[in-house]
């Protein structure tokens, strides 16, 4: 009898460990929405401190970086946690801090993860570890971003050669357009046209790694007021690039770029195609729909294939959609049987390079409860940057026109196509 109950008691200890190895591993994979999904199907019995080691991470996931760093504070992880999950927890604080536009906080979490925890990372960690805190240090004495909606704005905008959105933006009674780019982690600007703004430019470079693998130099400055008509938002971070970075082939440029600190602090846009105009009101509207989140400063929406959910990346500054090497990976039967490889060129701010890529007809995606159709998609299959190890694909402007309307909410974390 005694050796039926330690059998049965052992039996119970490995079912929790590996429900456990099931949340680690969803969570490694940074797959939130999973995550969450697990965790709210209460099928395993959490110790208090394990469940909300998670929930810091899902708070700080859908956009609730108070509430991350508050769970941080009241949560004593001592002992509980391996030194890996100790620098993990910290890397989150930083990115807590940074979304809160306290910058002094950001940059001394980042200094404690460098001289306590950098044997756990990996050279190309270390290094974007090195260049954030290099960017938290510029702008430790910078105020944080504020912004005035008022009672609502309706901003027009134009679409460009690429098909990419471009709104006026003012600055010290200067106008140019600007592309409206959800993807880009932070704001930026040409140097000619920072020097025609009057921008002053921080001391210290930094580097900007594009997809293509080439590194970027280029300097930090703060916009005291950037008016978007309608829209006022104070003390603006943006990198400033060499003009020959934001040239591209058959000359086509950028003067600059309105990034996710300034579009998230919108609290919510809808970006009417038809109309060509980007409606923010007053208020956030709530919804059910919660299928949007961010890892660190990259939005992720929850994507439907077949009966499959899956995580894509999500850029209002991408002209298409491209499928991942992950989806090679999981679909690579039905890619290779209803299409041919070919070398696709990828270009971005520093170069190009060619990959070995697929193009997959008569595809479609839903969201939403909205399909997504596609007469063929790009599917390239290898990982050029570190995220493409993380979602399936990133979607892009051939998605989001075949709406009338595209709802992006970041108080509510939902997007909505109409």
């Amino acid at each position: 009898m005694r050796i039926l109950i330690f059998y049965f008691l052992a039996l119970l200890a490995s079912c929790d460990l590996q429900a456990q190895s099931k949340a680690d591993s969803l969570l490694e994979a940074r797959n939130f929405f999973a995550l969450r999904e697990h965790l709210a199907e209460g099928k395993v019995a959490y110790e208090p401190s394990r469940q909300l080691y998670y929930q810091c991470f899902l708070s700080n996931f859908f956009n609730q970086a108070e509430r991350s760093n508050t769970l941080l504070d009241s949560v004593a992880f001592a002992g509980r946690l391996s030194e890996k999950e100790e620098a993990a927890l910290l890397k989150l604080r930083m990115d807590n801090y940074a979304k809160q536009y306290q910058y002094r906080l950001a940059y001394q979490a980042s200094k404690t993860l460098l001289s306590r925890y950098n044997a756990g990372f990996s050279g190309r960690e270390l290094g974007e570890l090195r260049n954030a805190s290099l960017i938290w240090k510029n702008l430790s004495d910078a105020e944080p971003q504020r912004i005035a909606i008022g009672t609502g704005a309706v901003l027009p905008y134009k679409t460009d050669a690429a098909g990419l959105i471009r709104l006026k933006v003012n600055m010290n009674d200067s106008i140019a357009d600007f592309v409206f780019d959800t993807g880009a982690g932070l704001s930026v600007v040409s140097r000619s046209v920072a020097r025609k703004f009057g921008l002053k430019q921080l001391r210290h470079q930094v580097k900007v790694q594009s997809f293509t693998g080439k590194v970027v130099k280029a300097r930090l400055a703060i916009a005291p007021v950037l008016d978007l008509g309608g829209i006022v938002v104070n003390n603006v971070v943006f990198i400033v690039f060499p003009d020959e970075a934001l040239s591209f082939s058959g000359g086509y440029t950028i003067d600059g770029i309105i990034g996710f600190p300034v579009i998230e602090q919108m609290g919510q846009v809808s970006i009417e195609h038809k109309a060509q105009q980007i409606v923010v009101p007053a208020t956030p509207q709530p919804d059910t729909l919660n299928n949007f989140g961010l890892d660190e400063l990259l939005p992720v929406i929850n994507i439907k294939y077949g009966s499959d959910a899956l995580p894509f990346s999500f850029d209002t500054g991408a002209q298409s959609t491209l499928l991942g090497h992950l989806f090679y990976k999981r679909y690579r039967e039905m890619i290779e049987r209803t299409s041919e490889p070919y070398l696709m060129q990828f270009g971005g701010v520093g170069g190009s390079r060619e990959v070995r890529a697929y193009k997959v007809p008569n595809l479609v995606l839903e969201s939403g409860g909205r399909k997504i159709v596609f007469d063929s998609v790009n599917v390239k299959t290898i990982a050029l940057i570190p995220k493409d190890k993380l979602y399936f694909g990133n979607l892009g402007q051939d998605a989001f026109r075949q709406f009338d309307r595209m709802v992006i909410n970041f108080r509510h974390m939902y997007i909505r196509f109409e």
